[in-house]
């Protein structure tokens, strides 16, 4: 067999004696089995080949038994296929066998292999920063089509960026393309919640990092972001600590992972993009990311209820 010699890299060669142990068998096992004598290397076998479907192990056990003792040399089982169950028993069992292609066990030429072929786990992708720009500007804009042409400048990205967004995007299957003339137009496969619920287990939180930092140090105009934000948007009483959203060098700002002055500290969260990129607030970062960068908090019930207030606010604007 090829795969036994390519597998072991021995020579497999047909043995030029036909196997005549079938004179003493009895006819249900010629009837169930056909033989083979072959040469594994300088080792003669005899390979048997069920006709049919395995039997039970156990019936095999006894057939094989009967066989061996007509055999005189090593023999060697050729099932089609085997389960996991039937190869343990074999190999309990001690009896060789061959799966073409993939499994072996010869233990008296101590040989065994098995080849699995796991099925790869499903990936689910996390959008770019410039992806998720790119999509939450098509939900906002709620058209049938919109241009990636001009996302560029106005996400202040350059054009490869945009391409590869929309090629990611069209990719997860949340966006279909066409061209018009050389401009590209940008489709979602659903429309409006159903395009954002498709698109929420690939959403990236876009918060990279978050510390506290002195009021008096914090940059001019940032806008809110977290639980301030969420409190603009919505009925949610804002926290005593403010939150803001950041994205420029971390190392411009002088920050501490510990509050210690709630009156006099704020929570700064710096983000993978701009955060008013895509807001029609100067002064908050805009609902979708900010519900992605809340995904996570599930275990507050008031922060549950204003982002399903945040979401449907953005729907029935729609």
């Amino acid at each position: 067999m090829k795969y036994i010699a390519e597998t072991l890299g021995i020579k497999v060669a047909v043995d030029e004696a036909p196997w005549s142990g079938t004179m003493g068998l009895q006819y249900f096992l010629t009837d169930a089995y056909s033989f083979e004598l072959l040469v594994l290397g300088d080792v003669s076998c005899l390979f048997i080949n069920p006709k049919g479907e395995l039997a039970a192990i156990s019936a095999v056990k006894k057939h094989l038994g009967i066989i061996a003792e007509q055999a005189g040399v090593p023999f060697v089982l050729v099932p089609k296929t085997l389960n996991a169950k039937q190869r343990k028993a074999l190999i309990a069992a001690k009896i060789p066998f061959v799966v073409d292609g993939s499994q072996l066990y010869l233990p008296f030429l101590c040989a065994v292999l098995q080849e699995r072929y796991a099925n790869p786990a499903k990936r689910v992708e996390t959008l770019s920063p410039t992806a998720q720009l790119v999509m939450f500007r098509y939900l906002y804009l709620n058209k049938h089509e919109i241009y990636a042409n001009g996302l560029a400048e106005l996400f202040g990205v350059s054009a490869m960026q945009i391409t590869r967004a929309v090629k990611q995007l069209a990719t997860l299957e949340l966006i279909t393309t066409r061209k018009d003339g050389v401009q590209i137009m940008i489709e979602g496969t659903e429309n409006g919640q159903a395009l954002f619920d498709k698109c929420i287990p690939h959403l990236l939180n876009p918060v990279r990092k978050w510390f506290y930092v002195d009021n008096d140090a914090l940059p001019p105009d940032l806008p809110f972001a977290g639980e301030t934000a969420l409190g603009e948007y919505t009925m949610l009483s804002a926290p005593r600590v403010k939150t803001y959203a950041y994205n420029g060098k971390v190392n411009d700002l002088p920050a501490s992972d510990t509050l210690v002055d709630w009156d006099n500290q704020s929570q700064v969260e710096v983000w993978w993009y701009s955060p008013t990129a895509l807001s029609q607030k100067n002064d908050c970062a805009d609902p979708l990311s900010l519900w992605a960068a809340l995904i996570n908090e599930e275990d507050d019930p008031r922060l549950g209820m204003a982002k399903e207030e945040l979401l449907e606010g953005i729907w029935r604007n729609e």
